[in-house]
């Protein structure tokens, strides 16, 4: 009986490394080291979904316009409306239906795996997985990238880009999932929703921005511990029910620290809470019900001077309710594992020769959405400060 040849013994170490991984997104993001994706999975908002080529979530436009109807309890010869001064005497004849749909596209990722044809002496099947793990971590890292700043790994171009949700959105890029600046886009559609066009229909969709640039110097702790009242003043804004409020403030890795210095410099802490007060690189201050933290993704651009007024660079800081943003990594027939279990992955043929050298490679193919549950209008944006 023939023996199998050493590139099958390798593919099926590919295969077998690929398909143990596919079935695990969640612990794969976990150990990737970003924050956003991080603090989503322990929100329980990083979904494995059915395969799907767009999320739909319902809007209501309004309430019914009539009142309550007021009356007695047993009134046999029946009653007018009661407790009202001049109210209606009529039930509501107006159904309070879903008038439309946000929409966000699903959008594919496809990369190669590298392995090296001959590998180190030693366990082999620890060899793949690392390789295979490294890989799927960078796909985590630059979705992070993405939500970010807009611009994928291979992108070398450093502004700041917004990009919508679903084509025909003012910011759409094809291929791309929506980016935070997109999400904060309050004058064109998102998702397919415009709510400050013609008409005001969806006027709740829109979040909450504050472009007053110029206002604070991240340097100068005065001008940042009137920013945190500014912030305060924004969650109590954007507060309306236990799932809709802003939960998370993220920022520049500088304004952070403005943030810390100011508040040390006003606070009666301790001195060992006082010397190491925001001292992690996963650290958060809690703060007026939310955590702040900051990203390393986020630098002062000119792309956030959003008023215009003055050629300046501009730390924005987001206040977003983490609660209604979801990550959706979706899962069909050809992603399932051999254990039976929904996977995010696909591999696209067997291993294969790269011509010209010793490496081979595994094509594999992945799709993913963001979207919104409910309206925006419990997230806000501050463009005000700077260095």
């Amino acid at each position: 009986m023939a023996s199998a040849s050493y590139n099958r013994i390798l593919d099926t170490l590919a295969s077998s490394s690929l398909d143990y991984y596919a079935g695990r997104p969640h612990d794969i993001i976990h150990k990737a080291g970003e924050k956003f994706l991080k603090t989503q999975l322990g929100l329980g908002t990083v979904k494995v979904i059915p395969g799907t080529e767009f999320i739909f979530t319902d809007f209501i436009k309004e309430h019914g316009t009539q009142d309550t109807y007021y009356h007695q309890l047993d009134d046999l010869a029946g009653t007018t409306s009661l407790g009202l001064t001049g109210g209606s005497t009529s039930l509501s004849e107006i159904a309070a239906d879903p008038l439309t749909q946000g929409r966000y596209e699903v959008f594919a990722g496809t990369r190669n795996i590298v392995y090296p044809q001959a590998m180190p002496r030693g366990n082999r099947i620890n060899q793949f997985n690392l390789r295979t793990l490294t890989e799927l971590r960078k796909i985590f890292n630059e979705e992070e990238k993405l939500w970010w700043i807009g611009r994928g790994a291979a992108d070398t171009t450093t502004t700041v880009r917004a990009i919508g949700a679903v084509a025909g959105d003012t910011d759409a890029v094809n291929g791309l999932p929506f980016s935070i600046e997109g999400f904060f886009n309050i004058n064109g559609i998102f998702a397919g929703l415009d709510p400050v066009g013609v008409s005001t229909d969806f006027a709740d969709w829109a979040p909450v921005i504050d472009t007053d640039s110029g206002s604070a110097q991240i340097s100068v702790n005065a001008d940042m511990l009137s920013e945190l009242r500014t912030i305060q003043k924004y969650i109590n804004t954007c507060g309306y029910s236990e799932s809709e409020h802003v939960t998370h403030g993220w920022t520049s890795k500088e304004a952070f620290e403005g943030i810390v210095d100011a508040m040390v410099s006003k606070g009666a802490l301790p001195d060992p809470v006082r010397a190491n007060l925001g001292n992690a690189w996963d650290y958060k201050i809690p703060f007026g019900g939310i955590q702040i933290q900051w990203t390393r993704y986020i630098t002062a651009a000119a792309e956030y001077d959003r008023d215009g007024a003055a050629a300046e660079i501009v730390h924005p800081f987001y206040g977003l309710n983490m609660n209604n943003i979801h990550y959706n990594v979706t899962t069909e027939g050809a992603m399932m594992t051999s254990e039976g279990m929904p996977g995010w992955i696909a591999q696209a043929g067997p291993l294969i020769p790269i011509v010209g050298k010793t490496n081979l490679f595994k094509r594999i193919w992945f799709s993913r959405a963001r979207s919104v549950v409910g309206g925006r209008r419990s997230s806000f944006a501050l463009y005000r400060w700077i260095a």
